[in-house]
């Protein structure tokens, strides 16, 4: 038995034809993930926005002097991402329901 290989030439509309259709294929699923990645950014951003909201009203509770040792007692993020999150929150009083053009992660929405 010969271990040679067989190559079937296709003609060019066939050709074509299968690499059109593995290309739209392929397409369609990036586009499923774009529009996937586009919830998660939502949610991710609305999550931010009430964790803001309740850090508002964490803030607001404490008396002078006792935010800061509040926030690195109790929370696992930094002062840094405590007042990001406020000032999001403080910008975007209602849920986000869709992302401007150019917003692509949760980053680029809270600038």
């Amino acid at each position: 038995m010969s271990d040679t290989l067989t190559i079937i030439k296709s003609t060019p509309s066939e050709l074509s034809l299968t690499l059109a259709t593995t290309i739209n294929d392929m397409h369609s699923e990036c586009m499923t993930v774009d529009n996937q990645l586009t919830m998660i950014v939502l949610q991710k951003i609305n999550l931010v926005r009430e964790c803001g909201i309740m850090l508002i009203e964490a803030k607001a509770q404490a008396t002078h002097g006792q935010w800061l040792p509040w926030i690195k007692d109790n929370l696992t993020m930094s002062e840094d991402t405590a007042q990001l999150y406020m000032r999001f929150a403080k910008a975007n009083p209602e849920p986000v329901r869709y992302l401007a053009d150019g917003i692509k992660t949760v980053k680029d929405a809270m600038v």
